[in-house]
This record gives structure tokens, sequence and C-alpha cells, in this order.
């Protein structure tokens, strides 16, 4: 597993906000980096809620107001939580009543910021953290250092650490989401992404939009 450098972003954002969303595009890991987080936080420490889970969801969906209320006291991972924008209001009211730092981790896609229900609900409540695909310096488990040493004008990097064309080219043509980055060969990671495209298209548009 790769270690995601907004990861200390985030846990300086859970030491002194209630809500803290993680959002980002489909696939970029945003499940993975919450469930990394819990286990760094002990496993115990903070709940796990997944919206995909369709139990969980139907009954967050019947009584949304009861779904938050019954929420324990620990601090809880709502993943998709884009998927049920009722919940937005019943949380703001919690969090007014108990402003604990940390208490509500959210992921969802980077369409989730569009929902006007997110924006009205939890303006100045909640800080939102970005998470992309893999960087290049995260593929390679290092830590940025090129902009630092530009800044502080050090010495630019040598040519051996320059990449050349045929990696550029590379990298360009297979992304850098996990997921197609670990399959075999190039036919096979063209196919995740074309899948990823249409998932877009047939979960998001609906989800957003309430097509049927």
């Amino acid at each position: 597993m790769y270690y995601r450098h907004i990861s200390r972003n985030i846990q300086t954002a859970l030491a002194d906000t209630p809500v803290v969303f993680i959002t980002g595009p489909r696939q970029a890991g945003k499940t993975t980096l919450v469930k990394s987080l819990i286990a760094q936080a002990g496993g115990e420490a903070r709940a796990y809620i997944t919206l995909d889970d369709r139990a969980q969801f139907e009954v967050a969906q019947a009584d949304p107001i009861g779904f938050v209320r019954n929420l324990s006291q620990q601090p809880v991972a709502i993943d998709e939580v884009q998927r049920l924008p009722e919940l937005f209001v019943c949380i703001k009211q919690l969090v007014d009543e108990q402003r604990t730092p940390g208490r509500f981790l959210f992921t969802g896609a980077a369409n989730a910021m569009l929902l006007p229900r997110l924006a009205d609900s939890l303006a100045g409540r909640m800080e939102t953290a970005r998470l992309l695909p893999l960087s290049e310096c995260e593929l390679h488990g290092r830590e940025p250092a090129f902009l630092p040493a530009l800044l502080n004008r050090q010495a630019p990097p040598t040519p051996r650490a320059t990449r050349v064309r045929r990696h550029i080219l590379r990298r360009i043509v297979a992304g850098c989401f996990p997921e197609p980055l670990a399959r075999a060969d190039e036919k096979r990671a063209r196919a995740w992404h074309q899948q990823y495209l249409n998932s877009l298209i047939q979960r998001d548009l609906r989800d957003l939009f309430h097509i049927d």
C-alpha cells in the first residue's frame, strides 16, 4: 500500500475541526486511506460505515435523523456520504450541539461538493481534503523534494533523477490510479479505464441528479 502525503493534513484537521471530508476522483484511494487512518489510530477509536452497503443505506434513508442520533459518541467515518445528502442537515445539528473535533470523517466523490445541502449545511464546520491519484513521489515512496529545493535555490535534480521521455510517456498512458498500475499489462489497464468511465456515467450522474 502506498503512503499518501495528504494523511498528515487530514490528521491535523481532525485535531481541531468537527467534520473532515476526503473528496476526489473515484478509485483514487479514499476508502483505503480512511481504513489506514482508522488502523493507525487503534482500530476501535473510530467506527466505520459505508453507504455502499445496501442495508446501511436503507436504514439511513428510512430515518436520517434516527440514524445520525443513534451513532455512538465515538468518532465515525462515513464512506460515500454523497449518496444520502439528507444526512448533512442532521449532522449539522449534532455538530452544533457538541462541537467535538474529528467527530466525523467523510469520503465522497469530487462531484459531491456540488451538492447544495453539503455546502450550505456544513459551512464553517467542515474542512475538505482533496485526494488525487498517486503522485510520482508516492509511487516511489519518497518525500516531495523538487519544489522545496527550487524555492531554497538549491541545485536542480541531477540527470540521473530526471525522468526520461519513455518514462513520461508510460506514466501518461498508464495514469496514476492504484488499480490499473497493479495490472499485468497495458491492455488490462485500458480495460480498467473503460470500466471507470462507464461507472462515472452510470453511477455519479444518477446519484447527483436522481436520474432513473
